[in-house]
């Protein structure tokens, strides 16, 4: 457990991570000093950031379950996956701009 929570840790200070920890941090603004606000909306993220690894990791094991050779990052072997990252990103930081 204290490895994943180390990993998550150096995952959030990837480059790619920014822009949405930015998105959240101007949500978490809007609310001002609304406390209660600030909780509800910090625990929406946090259940749905869990709920959505807990989804992709389940999608993962069932396609491996029905004979599929799947496992983490194979969609970063596709250049048009990159290449849409890439444009995404791009526009994510250009709208922060």
């Amino acid at each position: 457990m204290l490895a994943s929570l180390l990993g998550g840790l150096l995952l959030n200070l990837m480059p790619c991570v920014f822009p949405v920890l930015a998105i959240k941090v101007m949500g978490f603004a809007k609310h001002g000093s609304n406390r209660r606000a600030q909780r509800l909306s910090g625990a929406a993220y946090t259940a749905g950031v869990v709920l959505s690894f807990l989804a992709l990791g389940g999608l993962l094991l069932a396609l491996r379950a029905a004979g599929e050779q799947l496992g983490w990052g194979f969609q970063l072997q596709s250049p048009a996956v990159v290449a849409a990252l890439a444009v995404l990103f791009t526009l994510i930081g250009l709208n922060l701009a």
